[in-house]
């Protein structure tokens, strides 16, 4: 499908989608209290992409060094939710 506006800055796509513009595909924490307050609404709910993983990996050569582990931390808190899973250092 091709579209009449195209971007690759979220900020525009998110700007345009508050005016009315067209859709927009993101994920749903980006735009959640769009959401919530009422400014966006969800549409075509079938055709949306299923929940993806966030998953960090590191080296096999030992174990993640404390920045690492920190920011995988911070980042778990921050997707808190469902299906959230910890590995144990």
């Amino acid at each position: 499908m091709r579209s009449r506006f195209e971007s690759g800055d979220f900020g525009l796509l998110h700007e345009a989608a508050l005016a009315g513009v067209g859709l927009l595909v993101t994920l749903r924490m980006t735009v959640e209290s769009d959401l919530e307050a009422g400014r966006l609404v969800q549409v075509l709910e079938p055709y949306s992409a299923s929940r993806l993983g966030v998953y960090a990996i590191f080296a096999e050569r030992g174990r993640p060094t404390s920045a690492a582990r920190a920011l995988v931390e911070h980042v778990a808190r921050a997707l808190n939710g469902p299906g959230v899973a910890r590995r144990d250092w």
